[in-house]
């Protein structure tokens, strides 16, 4: 969804430029992080500590519903929002 909203309006409006580059880049950061975190899980499974390494991606996930929405209204007040932790992978 960030990238439709950033490709589109990304010409009409100055600051959709800058908030959906943050946004893309955060839900890759977080993408990257459910599946590495989901795969050490994985193995951690056959040392029987997977079950205690389940709770990360469940954390990780809530973190990408959260922060997004909180950067949301602050984009809706004029504040420039920096994601804590994303990945630049877009400059």
């Amino acid at each position: 969804m960030p990238l439709l909203i950033w490709q589109i309006k990304k010409y009409e409006i100055p600051s959709v430029e800058f908030h959906g580059k943050a946004a893309f880049n955060f839900q890759l950061t977080i993408l990257l992080a459910i599946i590495a975190s989901i795969f050490v899980a994985m193995v951690g499974f056959f040392f029987c500590i997977g079950h205690f390494l389940l709770v990360i991606p469940f954390l990780i996930g809530l973190a990408g519903l959260i922060l997004p929405i909180i950067n949301g209204i602050k984009a809706n007040n004029g504040e420039d929002c920096k994601y804590p932790c994303a990945i630049d992978f877009f400059k």
